[in-house]
């Protein structure tokens, strides 16, 4: 987005702190309506899960459930549970939980040899040697069919870091130790194939991320698995992707393997020049680097700033916490835009969409239960307002996307947990 003069930015954000639902001085508690939302968007979740494929349905294939909206979903039920202590929420959660281990679990060798799975145009099953199955094992396919070309239960080969490995962490961790016989398996994926899996991104060997997707084909014809690290038709890492395992590795006690992903972030992928975060490192161009068109440098350098923030409370290393900051900060005055409504003045970041603002909420909602600085509440409080007026039934616009409730429904979440904070600086 283009630049917003200084001026502009000043009023604005005097604007929204006068306005807003949340004035400098806060109140003790936050108003019913983030709560009302989150109950509206949980219901519409469990409502809404396919009684077929035991998940949600893609809005663009519905017959076939994700695992990036799917695991997010698990979690963001599991947590409104918490928040408003109804256990309807969490039951509901782990039912399609359940479904995903049962359908899309990669843990059994004389399981995953009888799998479906969608081949480009054909549907066909692989077989695994003992060495490539310890390759994946212990992590979630993409996505599934209830039927596919006249086959029943067909897999999306491959296994998204984010998507197949961490969400799915991070989902069933929200259920105590119910889930721990899955959660030591899924451990095992990080210390297999290495070398292949997370990458060193720089000539000295000092710092490696993990790639963006393990993917499954059989492109020579004798029937077994081949497996690369592949995307769009090219090798990279995803630096939001890699910022969001930091506190999957923290809450399995890896909290090396979480700093090294905070190096990594700092030291691979930090812009100097624009004093903000790129988003991927492409090992085909052998750099870092953003891509314009796709609109998400604000969402991305939001949840890389969260994912420092999480290390930096954990290890009190102030370097975290100053890149965070100035991530947000820079998606504050680049990524930040505003509409006035009869309700007051509203703020989206990175384009007029739920995808992005969410992530961007969060990531503030983080930053001022770690700092304190009223600014990121302002912002935080402005988002989330945008975000809940683009409800009905849940979200005109969006096509009853679960995709996108689940997003809004993190973000009301996180304003939400603040509630407590805001409290505590009165």
């Amino acid at each position: 987005m283009r630049r917003k003069p200084l001026f502009v930015m000043v009023v604005v954000t005097l604007l929204v702190m006068l306005t807003g639902p949340l004035a400098l001085s806060a109140p003790a508690s936050l108003p019913d309506k983030y709560m009302n939302a989150a109950r509206i968007m949980g219901d519409w979740l469990i409502e809404n899960i396919d009684p077929v494929l035991g998940s949600w349905a893609s809005p663009w294939e519905p017959g076939r459930t994700d695992a990036t909206s799917s695991f997010h979903g698990i979690r963001q039920v599991a947590i409104l549970s918490d928040i408003t202590g109804d256990p309807v929420y969490r039951d509901a959660a782990r039912r399609v939980a359940d479904s995903w281990i049962d359908k899309a679990f990669i843990s059994s060798l004389d399981e995953i040899s009888d799998w479906n799975w969608a081949l480009g145009d054909t549907v066909g099953k692989l077989e695994w040697t003992d060495e490539d199955f310890a390759k994946v094992q212990g992590g979630f396919a993409s996505g599934f069919w209830a039927e596919k070309d006249g086959h029943a239960w067909v897999r999306s080969p491959e296994t998204p870091f984010c998507a197949g490995i961490v969400k799915p962490l991070l989902a069933l961790l929200e259920f105590g130790d119910e889930y721990d016989d899955v959660i030591k398996i899924m451990s095992g994926w990080f210390n297999t194939d290495r070398v292949n899996k997370r990458r060193y991104s720089d000539d000295e060997l000092s710092f490696s991320a993990y790639m963006t997707s393990q993917s499954y084909s059989d492109d020579d014809g004798d029937g077994f698995a081949d497996i690369d690290y592949i995307l769009w038709g090219t090798r990279r890492q995803s630096a939001g992707m890699n910022s969001r395992s930091i506190s999957a590795f923290l809450a399995l006690g890896m909290k090396d393997e979480a700093i090294q992903t905070a190096e990594w972030l700092i030291n691979v992928m930090w812009d100097e020049e624009e004093g903000r975060f790129d988003a991927i490192y492409d090992f085909g161009a052998g750099t870092s680097l953003s891509l314009e068109e796709s609109g998400d440098i604000g969402c991305v350098n939001a949840s890389i700033a969260s994912g420092l923030l999480t290390v930096y409370e954990a290890t009190g290393d102030r370097k975290y916490l100053d890149y965070a900051t100035a991530a947000l900060d820079w998606v504050i005055e680049h990524e930040t835009a505003f509409e006035i409504t009869p309700c007051g003045i509203r703020a989206y970041f990175t384009k007029p969409a739920v995808y992005g603002t969410h992530q961007v909420v969060a990531g503030l909602a983080h930053a001022y239960e770690v700092t304190g600085r009223t600014n990121y509440l302002v912002y935080a409080i402005a988002g989330a307002d945008w975000l809940i007026d683009q409800m009905e039934d849940p979200f005109a616009g969006f096509g009853n996307n679960p995709w996108s409730v689940v997003e809004v429904l993190q973000a009301v979440e996180a304003v939400l947990s603040l509630d407590e904070v805001i409290g505590a600086q009165e």
